[in-house]
């Protein structure tokens, strides 16, 4: 399907291209941060 539809393919590679800009290298130490955070504070 994807070979012979080029609006899919366009639409999956912005979609894809959009997904990957929310994982930066600042989110993902951030997220881990907090997440230590929450486990240090449990204890």
């Amino acid at each position: 399907r994807l070979f012979e539809d080029g609006e899919l393919r366009a639409r999956l590679r912005e979609a894809g291209s959009e997904r990957c800009r929310r994982f930066t290298w600042r989110r993902t130490a951030e997220a881990t941060a907090s997440v230590l955070r929450a486990a240090a504070a449990r204890g």
